[in-house]
């Protein structure tokens, strides 16, 4: 064996084991990093798996056609027939909808539509996946009455298992006693709430005649021209072939995936500090090694490639560890994904991932030695012998090729995980620059803390001091966000300014600490505000989430109860209505089920087909769904909706055909604009009426949703809507109740109508809230192991800090400085360094949610100023308790021992 590979295998694990405490830390970086990759891939498969098992199951067939906007009646099902005579289609099945309610133990209604199904012919496309029973049949199952199937998301709401017994109420029934006989897994990340109900049963459920949302078929030959035909014949429907539905999963999963992979890379990417701190630390202990190595007359390839290897080492030692603990925290994260979807995902190990994130840990921990390694063995030996580190003056273009090489090589890196390599540049990329940045502020802020200097007059001080406290407490109604580092500024002031004499000495000494080794500093704050930012953001957005969803219970003047009634039970349900304790308002509304035939006079089934990317189960022309009329003479006007273009609707519209439609209209296929003509045709009486739009408009708020529902998008008067129903109709009662008997009056109004459909705005709530936990707590995992990361880096800056300072901390301790006033010092940095990262995530949490609220969420999010109290305050103390247990063994080293090693 020659003598570098000789070298290298006694070398490096001796290294390791002197290592000790360094070592650990470093393998903690890698080790989270790495961990939070893999735990979210392995998620990410777990899911990937659910969503593409059975995917001709889950569509229903060879092709599906849904259209749940605007359902068809018995007439129109009669092209199947047709297909069915001529070969094209082998076997099919409709499903008609019912809006229903079911009433949990704890004295709620839920909402919730119930799919109507033939028995001797559903399913179709096979048997869908069962949560329970494994392995269940529908046949078997929805064998005797009152037998029902319920989907994973509804089961949750309602509380319901296998052998559950519920009363389910539909429009115009007289109430179906059900027993659940079995739990369906969802078939995406969509969240629905539906029950399967035996078409014998549903004449309990509605006295309508069924209207049929969903049709699936199986194909004797290529699906293309089927759906062709279905598309031009049903332009409002959604039509759906197998390959669209594989095509729709795997879009599903990339994107699940790609988001679990951008998480995991930030993770790592804030615990690669940690690992380039660890390693400059590691080499600043071990000088006089440095020096023998090179004075033996190995070139720098060599001692850069002995600790490259030692670097190898520790990574895949990091990556094994991560990959294990990403295994057991994947979990979790599946776990929350599944209750949150209602998918039947399980953990799904598999070993490349574990392979790749063993790679990840190795290739990373080397590609963030490269800097430290570089500038160790650049130096000559004469000057690592007199304890320089680093070269006197740097190569700054040297430095900044080396940062790009490693930014390129994590780049590649990136992208031979995630598969892409355009977004692992603008991720990679992203991240450096705006770390860059962030980075160079920080710089500023701890060269501005090292640089603040008592006034020569004491009147100067207060006089400076008051002013700042007028700012601060002027600032504070106008933006909250900018008090933290508003006060973090006033307490350096008055510090400096007017505090005792060891409180200011304490102080710049942590001031000039910090300013000595700004680069590091300023890397180290950005790691910690990394966590911070995320952390705050999470905790924030859950809090105002719940906030806003609360207030919008509480607000009284908007719809909060609706009340569905056909014409035999209206009277009843206005009568009972009118006694509930609490009614602060209430309107009726006729509504009358029907669908577009033509728009501007030319027929819509000429219209372009809807594309294959639009949403499963809704065509383009969704809105067009019939017609909702309001008392318009009366002054009873469409409420919780704004008019984006056009006019509103008044009391002059009485007895007009003048509507307003969505805005969503306003683009292709319907392109519709005030002035434009929309012929509505009801597919049950074959009555037809032609309205002229009037106004465009957009719903607003939470409770306008509950009466969207089940009231159609095309608002008008009632005259009109009676036309077009031939008198008939339902009625759909909005009410607002104080909300303190708005779950008792819900409740009252279903058993005095037994007939009609009662919801309230607590059901919606209730789902919204166990969507966003659920979701929240995936993001709260991803979260704590980038304040792991940020807390790993604390640990390793504190210990590098206290290396590098041995001689500082000798001279300190001989002129009578004791460990705790040394640790005071070390303390006080670090923590100086924590509140200057929360205070600056504070701000940016601000700027986040205003852009969210703006661009993404389209409703404002509020800022909270408690959770950024409860930020600073926590990172003040991680950081204070990190450093402090960081620095307890330097810190009590005895002055002629930190000479020696020094």
């Amino acid at each position: 064996m020659s003598g570098t590979p000789r070298l290298a295998l006694r070398y490096v694990p001796r290294a390791l084991a002197r290592g000790g405490r360094r070592t650990v830390v470093t393998l903690l970086c890698i080790a989270v990093g790495v961990a939070a990759v893999v735990a979210l891939q392995v998620a990410a498969l777990s899911v990937g798996d659910a969503l593409t098992t059975n995917v001709r199951a889950a569509n229903g067939g060879d092709i599906a056609v849904s259209t749940n906007a605007a359902p068809l009646s018995s007439g129109d099902l009669g092209i199947f027939d047709q297909l069915a005579a001529r070969g094209v289609v082998s076997r099919w099945t409709a499903v008609s909808r019912v809006h229903a309610t079911a009433g949990t133990s704890g004295g709620r209604l839920v909402p919730f539509d119930a799919a109507v199904v033939d028995t001797s012919t559903y399913p179709v496309g096979g048997q869908p996946t069962f949560v329970t029973p494994a392995g269940g049949n529908v046949q078997d199952l929805l064998r005797r009455p009152g037998d029902v199937l319920v989907s994973a998301v509804l089961a949750d709401e309602l509380g319901a298992h296998a052998g559950s017994t519920l009363t389910v109420d539909g429009v115009g029934g007289t109430g179906l006693r059900a027993t659940v006989r079995g739990v369906l897994a969802q078939v995406s990340l969509e969240h629905a709430a539906v029950m399967d109900v035996r078409r014998a049963d549903a004449v309990a459920l509605t006295s309508a005649p069924p209207q049929y949302v969903s049709v699936y078929a199986n194909l004797s030959g290529d699906p293309a021209p089927t759906a062709a035909l279905l598309r031009q014949a049903f332009p409002q429907a959604g039509i759906t072939t197998v390959a669209e539905a594989v095509a729709s999963a795997q879009q599903q999963v990339h994107d699940f995936h790609t988001f679990a992979l951008v998480a995991g890379l930030v993770a790592l990417l804030v615990a690669g500090v940690g690992i380039q701190n660890a390693m400059q630390s590691s080499l600043a202990s071990r000088v006089s090694e440095v020096a023998m190595l090179k004075a033996l007359g190995n070139p720098p390839l060599v001692v850069g490639g002995l600790f490259a290897l030692e670097a190898a080492a520790i990574g895949a030692a990091g990556g094994t560890v991560g990959a294990g603990l990403g295994i057991g925290v994947s979990s979790a994260v599946t776990a929350a994904v599944v209750r949150a979807t209602g998918l039947a995902a399980t953990s799904h190990i598999d070993a490349g991932v574990v392979l790749e994130g063993i790679g990840l840990g190795l290739g990373a921990t080397v590609l963030f030695s490269l800097i430290p390694i570089s500038g160790a063995v650049a130096v000559r030996p004469i000057g690592l012998l007199r304890g320089d580190l680093l070269p006197a003056r740097r190569s700054v273009p040297r430095h900044l090729g080396l940062l790009l090489v490693v930014v390129a090589l994590f780049t590649l890196l990136a992208a031979s995980v995630t598969g892409d390599l355009q977004a692992s540049v603008l991720l990679v990329t992203g991240g450096v620059a705006a770390c860059g940045v962030l980075a160079l502020v920080f710089a500023g802020a701890v060269g501005a803390l090292a640089r603040v200097r008592r006034p020569a007059r004491t009147t100067t001080a207060l006089l400076i001091t008051a002013v700042a406290v007028v700012a601060v407490a002027a600032a504070a109604p106008q933006a909250p966000a900018l008090v933290p580092l508003g006060v973090l500024a006033l307490a350096v002031w008055v510090t400096v300014a007017l505090g005792p004499q060891r409180w200011r000495l304490w102080l710049l000494m942590a001031g000039r600490s910090l300013d000595r080794r700004r680069a590091r500093s300023a890397v180290t704050i950005v790691a910690l505000f990394a966590g911070a930012l995320s952390a705050g953001l999470t905790m924030t957005m859950a809090s105002a989430l719940h906030g806003q969803i609360t207030d919008a219970i509480a607000s009284s003047g908007s719809t909060n109860l609706v009340a569905v009634a056909a014409e035999p039970s209206r009277d009843a349900l206005l009568r009972s209505a009118a006694r509930l304790p609490g009614v602060e308002r209430s309107q009726a509304t006729v509504i009358a089920p029907g669908r577009a035939a033509a728009i501007d006079g030319t027929p819509v089934a000429a219209a372009p087909a809807p594309a294959a990317t639009d949403d499963p189960g809704e065509g383009r022309l969704r809105a067009l769904n019939g017609l909702t009329g309001f008392r318009l003479g009366s002054g009873e006007l469409p409420p919780s909706v704004r008019v984006t273009d056009g006019r509103p609707l008044g009391p002059g519209d009485a007895g007009t055909t003048n509507v307003l439609v969505d805005q969503s209209l306003g683009g292709p296929p319907a392109s519709l604009h005030p002035g434009s003509t929309v012929t509505l045709a009801d597919a049950t009486t074959g009555n037809r009426v032609t309205v002229t739009v009037a106004g465009m408009y957009r719903r607003a708020g939470l409770r306008s949703q509950l009466t969207s529902r089940y009231s159609p998008r095309v608002l008008g008067d009632e005259t009109a809507a009676r036309r077009l129903s031939g008198g008939g109709g339902e009625t759909v009662l909005s009410m607002t109740i104080a909300p303190a008997q708005l779950d008792a009056g819900s409740v009252a109004l279903q058993r005095a109508v037994p007939g009609a459909l009662v919801a309230n705005v607590n059901d919606l709530t209730v789902v919204v809230r166990t969507v966003l936990d659920n979701l929240l707590l995936v993001l709260g995992v991803v979260t704590a192991m980038v304040v792991l990361a940020g807390i790993a880096v604390v640990a390793n800056s504190v210990t590098l800090a206290l290396i590098e300072r041995a001689r500082e901390v000798a001279l300190l301790k001989s002129v009578g400085f004791g460990p705790g006033h040394v640790l005071s010092v070390v303390v006080l940095e670090h923590a100086l360094a924590g509140l200057l990262a929360s205070a600056a995530g504070v701000v940016s949490i601000a700027a986040a949610l205003a852009v969210l609220s703006r661009q993404v969420l389209q409703t404002p999010i509020a800022f909270s100023i408690g959770i950024s109290a409860a930020l600073v305050g926590a990172s003040l103390l991680v950081t204070a308790v990190t450093a402090w247990l960081a620095a307890r063994s330097g810190a009590w080293v005895r002055p002629i021992a930190a000479l020696r090693n020094a």
